[in-house]
C-alpha cells in the first residue's frame, strides 16, 4: 500500500514538474518567436529554410510559392505571404531554443546541487 502511494506521489510529481516545463518553454518559445520575427538575420535564415527546405534547392520551392499565387502585383500582398509562410519555422526555431535554454537552466541547477553536496 505504501510503495504505491509513493509510486503514485512520484508520477504525480513528474506530471508537475512536466506541466511546469512545458509551460515554460512555451512562454519563452512565444517571447523568442516575437524577437525572431524583428531579427533580420532569423527571417534570413527562416526564408531560406522555406525555400530550400526539401531537396535543397531553391527552383521547385520558388516555383511552387509562385504557382500558390505570390507573384500579384502587390509587394505588401508578397510580404504577407513569406511572412505567412516562415512563421512555422519562425516558431520551430523558437521553440527549440527555449528547450536548449531549459536544458542548460536545469544542467546548471544540477551542477549548483552536485556543488553544494560536495561542500557538505
Amino acid at each position: 500500500m505504501r510503495v504505491d502511494y509513493l509510486t503514485a506521489r512520484n508520477d504525480d510529481e513528474a506530471d508537475r514538474y512536466e506541466a511546469a516545463r512545458d509551460e515554460w518553454i512555451a512562454e519563452r518559445a512565444a517571447a523568442l518567436e516575437l524577437q525572431y520575427a524583428a531579427d533580420d538575420k532569423k527571417v534570413g535564415e527562416a526564408v531560406a529554410d522555406f525555400f530550400l527546405a526539401d531537396d535543397e534547392t531553391l527552383v521547385p520551392n520558388l516555383t511552387e510559392f509562385l504557382l500558390r499565387g505570390a507573384f500579384v502585383a502587390s509587394a505588401w500582398h508578397l510580404h504577407d505571404q513569406l511572412r505567412a509562410g516562415i512563421a512555422p519555422i519562425l516558431k520551430e526555431y523558437a521553440e527549440d531554443a527555449a528547450r536548449d535554454e531549459w536544458d542548460q537552466l536545469e544542467a546548471r541547477e544540477l551542477d549548483i546541487a552536485a556543488e553544494r553536496r560536495a561542500v557538505a
